[in-house]
């Protein structure tokens, strides 16, 4: 398969489009995406020789990207202009694979940079559509060169010099880890160039192919404009890409075996931090956040390190003798008495070992005075999962798709709001402090390790290795975000876990579901809450002693234990009333504000 990108210039007539199709004509290509259509209304159309044309129409004379697929129509899944910069194709690869190829305009370098930065957000938005393998064509607008040491998914081969746009797709493609095949593939200068300047002597490589998967590009070149020429000051880019399906279903066997162990590296990420410029450039408080991750995920990956392989055998070594010793006497049919007496020294030996095993690791964690929620997990070999759920109308099914269906049903309208109350009026009083580091390293202290992250991956181990240069950062973000009322989008969305209750596990009802936040959000709240302890306090009633810190239920418990005593030996009698009640959060809506109002 051949996958191409053409800055046409213009393609606003059929004239135009049908001399493109001629001049395609005198190469291999399968898929063109063209740049710059400037037409003013989109276009979908079939040619007579089977190819599919979308193009999609320009913004204020602007842009217009769109795809020209020529031999291989009969893979299309879909074709969609999302705007007059981007496009989506999607092909099928094979039996289950999808190709996402995505058609890319980037503003120019006399643009705004809140322009380029618009440009990238939506264009990562759409990258995150899942699909096997995802491949962008298009003018970037960009000179990236030659890679720089630290540098992953920039190859060492490039043209020219680079500038700050093509730092900003650098940037991109590391963070998104998109190779930019171009600077893969040693080529002469004169191969390498895609657009020329006005004056004829300036040339210089912006057009680019990007991909998920470095090993399906065997090629990156350029087409002599003595092949394909529209009178445009681009040339051809022309990609080869090479699917084989028996080495993608080995690999896709190996991805979906074990990864290996790693471990988290304290030391690298302190060191990885300080050579971070965690400054705020934008402040824009949703693109920072975006930047903060961007930049934590990459110090995570330097300090991501290999662990070293732990012996979790729970047989014992003559007891795999033994096993093969079965096998053998299964293979020579011999299944007299030899063999069930050995089959039922193995299943012996089986538990023994396995039981062994279990009590060694809970005793050495003990010993260790290490956690054991966390070990108990470790020797565990599998996990409970729900088979079947059923649904409000009482059918059962076992279909993943419809017990997600199910899931995401019961819970939406759990925690949908049914009453309309009006937003409390706060009134500010004075200048809000500004959050100190010191504030900061608290939090993160009085926080718990071993968590699961939430949707950002971000966990607290990583901000206490951070040390003061991180909750520096942290710091003055979190006074942004309390001066400005607002916190990130991001932190808005969590991960939900179902963990079974008591009863029927094919009722939703019985699934308590556990929210995983962003950690940075929950140091945010405890800084919040560090602030106000001492005031909520003050005004809790002193019967309210549970989740109160140097409060206890145990004198409550002890009251009624007295109280139920006397009325029996004074022979009074006594109610005690227990309420439970159903589908608490749909209760509790409606006297959260008033609860707000008295402290």
């Amino acid at each position: 398969m051949k996958l191409g990108t053409y800055n046409v210039r213009t393609l606003n007539s059929e004239a135009a489009l049908s001399f493109l199709f001629d001049e395609l004509r005198n190469v291999k290509i399968g898929i063109v995406a063209v740049c710059e259509t400037r037409r003013k209304k989109e276009m979908s159309v079939k040619w007579n020789d089977g190819s599919e044309v979308m193009l999609g129409a320009a913004k204020n004379g602007v842009g217009g990207v769109g795809f020209i697929v020529l031999s291989i129509a009969s893979r299309i899944i879909s074709m969609e202009i999302i705007s007059h910069r981007l496009a989506i194709l999607k092909l099928k690869v094979g039996k289950s694979s999808i190709m996402k190829v995505i058609a890319v305009y980037a503003p120019t370098s006399a643009a705004r940079d809140d322009e380029i930065e618009d440009f990238y957000e939506e264009f990562h938005r759409h990258l995150r559509q899942k699909s096997t393998y995802t491949i962008v064509l298009g003018n970037f607008n960009a000179k990236v060169r030659s890679g720089h040491s630290d540098e992953i998914f920039v190859g060492k081969f490039g043209h020219g010099a680079r500038n700050e746009r093509g730092q900003r797709l650098a940037d991109f493609a590391e963070c998104t880890k998109l190779y930019i095949t171009n600077t893969f593939f040693q080529k002469r200068s004169g191969r390498r160039w895609t657009w020329r300047a006005p004056n004829d002597t300036t040339r210089n490589e912006i057009d680019f192919v990007l991909c998920d998967k470095k090993r399906i590009v065997k090629d990156v070149s350029v087409i002599a404009e003595s092949k394909v020429c529209v009178h445009s000051d681009h040339r051809l880019l022309r990609a080869k890409i090479v699917v084989d399906p028996r080495e993608e279903s080995r690999r896709l066997a190996r991805a979906s075996q074990r990864r290996k162990p790693q471990q988290f590296s304290e030391a690298l990420f302190s060191r990885a931090v300080k050579d971070m410029d965690w400054s705020m450039h934008v402040e824009d408080i949703d693109k920072d956040y975006e930047s903060l991750l961007g930049q934590l995920q990459k110090c995570r990956s330097l300090a991501t390190v290999k662990r070293e392989v732990q012996c979790r055998r729970r047989l014992y070594e003559k007891t795999l003798q033994m096993l093969k010793e079965r096998r053998k006497l299964a293979n020579a049919g011999n299944t007299g008495l030899e063999y069930k007496v050995l089959c039922k020294e193995l299943q012996r030996r089986m538990m023994e070992g396995y039981e062994n095993f279990r009590k060694g690791r809970l005793r050495k964690v003990a010993e260790d005075r290490a956690s054991l929620k966390k070990a108990w997990r470790e020797v565990q070999v599998c996990r409970k999962m729900p088979t079947a759920l059923v649904d409000v109308d009482g059918r059962r099914t076992t279909v993943r798709a419809e017990m997600e269906e199910i899931c995401q049903t019961y819970f939406s309208e759990l925690f949908a709001s049914t009453k309309i109350t009006d937003p409390p009026v706060f009134e500010r009083i004075g200048q809000v402090p500004e959050v100190l580091s010191a504030e900061v390293d608290m939090a993160v202290r009085n926080m718990k390790v071993g968590k699961a992250s939430g949707p950002d991956e971000t966990r607290t181990e990583e901000v206490k290795a951070g040390g003061e240069v991180l909750s520096k950062a942290l710091s003055v973000r979190l006074t942004k975000y309390i001066n400005a009322r607002r916190i990130p989008e991001q932190w808005k969305r969590a991960r939900s876990v179902l963990i079974p209750k008591k009863g029927d596990r094919e009722d939703i009802r019985n699934y308590r579901p556990i929210t995983l936040l962003s950690h940075l959000y929950k140091i945010f709240m405890r800084v919040i809450y560090a602030r106000m302890e001492r005031t909520l306090d003050e005004n809790m009633p002193r019967e309210q002693a549970g989740f109160r810190k140097r409060f206890s239920t145990i004198d409550h418990i002890f009251t009624i234990s007295q109280l139920a005593e006397r009325c029996r030996e004074y022979k009074v009698p006594l109610c005690l009333l227990f309420v439970d009640f159903q589908l608490a959060l749909q209760k509790e809506e409606g006297v959260g504000w008033p609860r707000r109002q008295n402290g």
